[in-house]
């Protein structure tokens, strides 16, 4: 079974060629896997994409994929809203963690005519600040050891 999508080490950053996940998260919104593309039941195939320890990548698991609007906002689109929690498992030194956060919704402009926080930045700040909170426990521990080398 393929496991795994990304891993970092001294090297860089490796994408595992056979996890669906590098094919799928070039789509904004979900789209079918091509036959050929990837196979998870297979052994993970590493292949070195960028050098450092960062990366960027599109995860459809902490953003709302709908074509329309969540049930929530089309009923109550005057309501600051959760509209799902969130979670990406992941593993640093042998040792499982996640990062957890929710996506949220708030109007544009909050009851009463004062100015509210625009939907969007809402809607980004509790990952963000899930995203920020793992990057610094992780980056402490980085900073106590070595990486392991990646073949």
């Amino acid at each position: 079974m393929a496991k795994g999508y990304l891993r970092f080490d001294r090297r860089g950053v490796w994408a595992n060629t056979r996890s669906p996940a590098p094919y799928l998260n070039r789509f904004r919104r979900p789209h079918p896997l091509q036959p050929g593309v990837a196979d998870a039941a297979a052994p993970p195939r590493w292949k070195l994409i960028r050098s450092g320890v960062t990366y960027e990548w599109h995860d459809h698991r902490i953003h709302w994929t709908g074509a329309e609007q969540p049930e929530g906002v089309r009923e109550h689109p005057d309501r600051v809203q959760r509209i799902f929690k969130w979670r990406v498992p992941g593993r640093a030194d042998g040792k499982r963690f996640a990062i957890t956060g929710f996506l949220g919704y708030a109007p544009d402009r909050l009851p009463g005519g004062g100015e509210g926080t625009t939907s969007r930045a809402w809607l980004l700040a509790g990952g963000l600040v899930a995203v920020l909170l793992v990057a610094v426990g992780v980056g402490a521990r980085r900073s106590r050891r070595r990486a392991p080398v990646t073949p």
